[in-house]
């Protein structure tokens, strides 16, 4: 019995022994990653409120009447669309940074809803048709905002002629929407900081028996421009390696905000898509040209000062839009602002 319980013990202290030193090739633990912003992929502090708020969506104006605009350049998104006359108009996506004032603030338009409901968004605007607003009302996953439900969110200024004249900002529609929102984004775009270079076509191939590797169409991309109707709706968007980011231009002029600061954007993405006619006209006469924003179609992205070609597919309004390059490989994003340009199938682009 003594032998025995010798024996024991010996066992116990070597198996002691052993587990309280772990073995030279036992991998350490990494810290987990900083957490991002869902929008733009930048490093947010943990904790942030920002990491835990919805989206909220402003439609916001883009005649000569209602520029320069304001809190444009605090949008995590911009989705510039076509209306009626030819005229274009921003939604303006928010939810890592708030705009003390944002504006003039417009109607809504029927893809709007379509567009958003994707992102569970909060949607702001100042009215709309009557079809139009019981599309919004009826979309899953819109918070509607509207001056019926929240009226004492916006104002109206009297340096402006109305209808240019109605503002708010993103801090009073989030309290007017409550917790009626209640969930972040889901990130709508895959974010890279590699930088893409030009590789315009696979390489040749050494052998006719040898397959060449496929690659993703990437081309110089250092300016596109946007004809949508007049030159006061052509939209140019140019890298400048300076501010590591897009500008933007109305025609030959820069698009500067009531701030002063010209718009920018680490990312220029460019969506082909088939229009039809609404039934509805406006005041003068026009009838609203709406973006199908499901099925599929080109897409381009411009990043870093390339681009790269590729598709855009969503298999229905209840799926969220899907990006690839022309391999199927996914559209990788820089971290940062992304403008996305809805461009009717009829209206020219230019890229160099």
């Amino acid at each position: 019995m003594r032998r025995l319980s010798i024996l024991l013990l010996a066992v116990s202290l070597t198996a002691s022994a052993c587990s309280s030193h772990k073995s030279p090739g036992a991998a350490k633990s990494s810290p987990p990653p900083p957490p991002t912003a869902p929008l733009t992929g930048l490093i947010v502090a943990r904790g942030s409120p920002f990491l835990t708020r919805a989206a909220l969506a402003v439609k916001i104006e883009n005649t000569p009447d209602a520029r320069p605009q304001s809190g444009l350049e605090n949008a995590d998104i911009v989705v510039e669309e076509q209306v009626e006359g030819g005229i274009t108009r921003f939604i303006a996506i928010f939810q890592s940074r708030d705009a003390r004032v944002v504006g003039p603030v417009r109607s809504a338009r029927p893809e709007d809803p379509d567009l958003l409901r994707q992102y569970g968004a909060i949607l702001a605007f100042s009215g709309g048709a009557r079809y139009v607003i019981d599309h919004i009302r009826h979309t899953p996953n819109i918070v509607m905002l509207g001056p019926d439900q929240a009226g004492d969110a916006f104002y109206r200024v009297s340096y402006r002629a109305a209808p240019h004249n109605l503002y708010s900002s993103t801090v009073a529609l989030y309290r007017v929407a409550g917790g009626k929102a209640k969930n972040p984004p889901t990130p709508p775009f895959r974010f890279s900081s590699v930088v893409p270079t030009p590789a315009p076509s696979p390489s040749p191939s050494p052998s006719p028996s040898a397959s060449p590797t496929p690659t993703p169409i990437v081309k110089d991309g250092r300016t596109v421009a946007i004809d949508f109707s007049t030159s006061t709706y052509r939209a140019v968007w140019r890298w400048s390696p300076a501010a590591k980011a897009y500008l933007r231009f109305e025609g030959s002029s820069p698009h500067r905000t009531a701030s002063g600061q010209q718009l920018r954007a680490q990312n220029v993405l460019v969506l082909s898509v088939s229009t039809y006619q609404s039934t509805h006209r406006d005041a003068a006469g026009h009838t609203t040209p709406i973006a199908r924003v499901a099925g599929s179609g080109k897409a381009v992205l411009f990043r870093n000062g390339v681009q790269i070609i590729g598709k855009w597919s969503r298999a229905s309004l209840s799926d969220p839009m899907v990006f690839t390059t022309t391999i199927g490989t996914p559209l990788l994003f820089e971290p940062g602002v992304t403008w996305v340009e809805l461009v009717p199938l009829d209206v020219k682009v230019s890229s160099k």
